[in-house]
């Protein structure tokens, strides 16, 4: 930006910017990484069903003071905690809060 004073660079994690992680805990509080929000209608495997438990959610705490094999042990599959799956439903609420919430940083203001 140095070399390009007039450009300007905005950072945004779509998933979890304020409104939409907002939908998501309004759905389930529990929702972590690898849990039903990553398990979107089109990005899910063929043929592969979901675990319908919920996982409780990973102890953070312990999990920072364990180097990678030991967090690979404690967490398993990858999921930090939260249900495997939700409804398609609950799933394009959550696509089209991140989207109305991307394209509203889009469009601006940009200052």
């Amino acid at each position: 930006m140095g070399d390009n004073p007039d450009v300007a660079v905005k950072f945004h994690n779509w998933w979890n910017a304020p409104k939409t992680f907002a939908k998501v805990h309004e759905i389930d509080p529990l929702a972590s990484h690898v849990s039903w929000m990553e398990n979107f209608p089109w990005n899910r495997l063929a043929d592969v069903t979901q675990l319908q438990e919920q996982k409780p959610l990973v102890d953070f705490a312990r999990m920072r003071l364990k180097g990678p094999d030991a967090v690979r042990e404690l967490i398993g599959d990858g999921n930090f905690g939260g249900v495997y799956e939700k409804s398609d439903e609950d799933m394009l609420a959550v696509w089209q809060a991140g989207l109305d919430e991307t394209r509203e940083l889009i469009e601006g203001p940009w200052s």
